[in-house]
C-alpha cells in the first residue's frame, strides 16, 4: 500500500503550500493548482517523471463548484475509471485506440512480470 494522496487541491499556490502538497502526493499523484494567487513551487523536476507524479493549473472555479464536488465525493457513490491493461506488444494499437478517443478509462501498459497491483 502506498503512502500519500492520490490528489491534492491547492487554493492558496505560496511555496510552502505547493511545495507541501507535492510531497504528499503518492507516486502518480495529481497536485492542481487553483487560480492565479501566490507565487512558485520547489520541487525537483525529475521527480515528476520518476514517480509519474503531475501537476496542473486551473484557473478559475466558483465556490459551489467545491461544494458541490466535496458532497459527491461524500456520498461515496462514485466509481472509479475502468482499467484496461494492454499487453507490451499491443502498445502501439492502445496508442492509436487512445489517439482516437476510444479507451474508457485508464489504459495500462503492463509487460510480463509485473504484479497486478502495478
Amino acid at each position: 500500500n502506498e503512502i500519500g494522496y492520490d490528489a491534492i487541491i491547492d487554493f492558496v499556490n505560496t511555496r510552502v503550500t505547493s511545495t507541501r502538497a507535492f510531497e504528499c502526493l503518492n507516486t502518480d499523484g495529481l497536485q492542481v493548482c487553483v487560480g492565479l494567487f501566490g507565487g512558485s513551487g520547489n520541487f525537483p523536476l525529475p521527480v515528476l517523471t520518476l514517480s509519474e507524479k503531475g501537476v496542473k493549473g486551473v484557473y478559475v472555479g466558483r465556490l459551489q463548484q467545491l461544494k458541490d464536488l466535496i458532497a459527491l465525493v461524500s456520498t461515496n457513490k462514485l466509481t472509479p475509471p475502468p482499467l484496461i491493461y494492454y499487453k507490451l506488444e499491443d502498445i502501439n494499437s492502445a496508442l492509436d485506440l487512445l489517439r482516437v478517443g476510444k479507451i474508457n478509462g485508464r489504459g495500462i501498459i503492463k509487460h510480463e512480470g509485473a504484479n497486478d497491483d502495478a
